[in-house]
Formats: structure tokens, sequence, C-alpha cells
């Protein structure tokens, strides 16, 4: 899954191998989460992997997620 043009921080559309999708929420908290369910459910343990897992959050313009917007104001 990629975010397209660096994506949006805000309910983030994704490019897939199945298609285009749209998921809600914060993308770092999405990244993670998708990252750590395929780690836990997805993949075979028995089998080396390759995993990239990378964030929108480290590049310009960074918005923190609406709950953490007051820390950063």
């Amino acid at each position: 899954m990629i975010l397209p043009g660096q994506g949006s921080y805000i309910n983030p559309e994704f490019i897939t191998p199945k298609g285009d999708t749209t998921i809600t929420g914060y993308v770092t908290d999405i990244i993670t989460d998708l990252t750590l369910g395929w780690f836990d459910k997805k993949r075979n343990p028995t089998k080396p992997f390759m995993l990239m897992y990378m964030h929108k959050a480290p590049h310009i313009a960074c918005w923190p997620s609406a709950e953490k917007m007051k820390e950063f104001s």
C-alpha cells in the first residue's frame, strides 16, 4: 500500500494491489495499525521477510492528529 504523492494526513487514500481505497483516520495511526496487523496476523512466521514501515509525518508540512493538535499549537 502506498500514499499517492505523499497522501493526506486525514482520511488518506492508498494505492493497493486490489485498487485504490480511502481509510478513515489519521495517517500515522493507520500505517502503524496496518503494519502491526500484518505482522501479527498475516505474515508467515516460518519464512523470512522484509518490511518497509514508513510514515508521512517526517515530511513537511507535518500535522499532528486532531487530539494532539493543542500540544503543537
